[in-house]
């Protein structure tokens, strides 16, 4: 009988002394010594003393939280932001009035590396500055941006060209508004002026008529035709074309502000408010956006 209980002990010692090794239990004081010289009794307050770490009676015990080597975790990788560009995020016009030139450039290089399209204005403005570095961006970036129009426009140009030469003009109308839609962009970025803006609204001029002929329906041609007539100071017909528009879609906002755009261009201020008397005896729908220059008009101010 005392072989057995002393294989035992030495089974309870070995167990508790493998999961002390292990790190699989941990207790604060050296029971362990305890355990082996005291068999059973040992054992009991081991396991008490544990059972009372577990539950947190005891505010020394020490959190089992095992020791790490660094380079044995694996870190994921996480962008941080340039300290540079923290803060940078403010309107250009506060950033072209920043007296010190070195923050001055800073700032404004820092907005127009993100989107220079956007700002073609005050590109325009930085152009004018006093700072050499950043009057050559603000030329540079310009020419960059022009240069990126012109090429788009023309190779569109050529695939239109290229289309109306085969039999099959198939994709011909998709091609037209592309074209469409970059020479907008290009004549309404401000990067042009002169002669050279009369040219290529003379393009969309004629993209516009190609595309007419394909949708005649298309109300959005009609008046994109009649507003860049109008820019080119070409007022002949517009007035009854617009009339036209007006009784196949009696109620159209975009028509209305084309009569005022057109009466504003040829100084016809009576015009202006029998259009805008007409729009509030009919109850004209007017959106959320188009309420803003009806009210401008209402107030009796000149339209920019």
């Amino acid at each position: 009988m005392s072989v057995l209980l002393l294989a035992i002990h030495i089974l309870i010692c070995g167990v508790i002394g493998y999961k002390l090794y292990t790190k699989q239990v941990k207790v604060r004081t050296p029971i362990y010594i305890v355990v082996v010289c005291v068999p059973v009794v040992g054992a009991c307050i081991f396991y008490a003393e544990l059972l009372l770490n577990k539950k947190g009676r005891r505010g020394i015990y020490d959190l089992a939280i095992e020791k790490q080597n660094v380079t044995d975790v694996k870190y994921k990788n996480i962008h941080v932001e340039n300290e540079d560009n923290t803060g940078m995020v403010v309107p250009l016009e506060e950033a072209i009035a920043v007296n010190d030139a070195k923050t001055r450039r800073k700032l404004l290089l820092n907005i127009l590396h993100k989107n220079p399209e956007e700002h073609i204005e005050l590109l325009q403005r930085a152009r004018l500055s006093d700072d050499t570095e950043l009057t050559h961006y603000a030329t540079t970036t310009m020419m960059e941006i022009q240069s990126g129009y012109e090429q788009g426009i023309r190779e569109l140009e050529k695939r239109v060209q290229q289309i109306e030469n085969l039999q099959d003009q198939s994709g011909l109308d998709k091609v037209l508004r592309k074209l469409r839609k970059e020479l907008e962009s290009y004549i309404e970025s401000g990067l042009i002026t002169g002669n050279i803006l009369n040219i290529y609204r003379k393009k969309l001029g004629n993209v516009l008529d190609k595309l007419l002929l394909l949708d005649p329906n298309n109300k959005t041609y009609h008046l994109s035709k009649l507003e860049n007539k109008v820019a080119q100071a070409e007022f002949v017909g517009v007035e009854e074309a617009l009339c036209a528009l007006l009784q196949k879609w009696p109620e159209d906002e975009q028509i209305y502000k084309s009569f005022i755009n057109y009466y504003a261009a040829t100084n016809q201020g009576q015009k202006i408010q029998q259009v805008l008397k007409e729009i509030d005896e009919k109850e004209v729908y007017i959106t959320s956006g188009g309420k803003k220059w009806f009210a401008f008009w209402k107030r009796g101010e000149r339209h920019e």
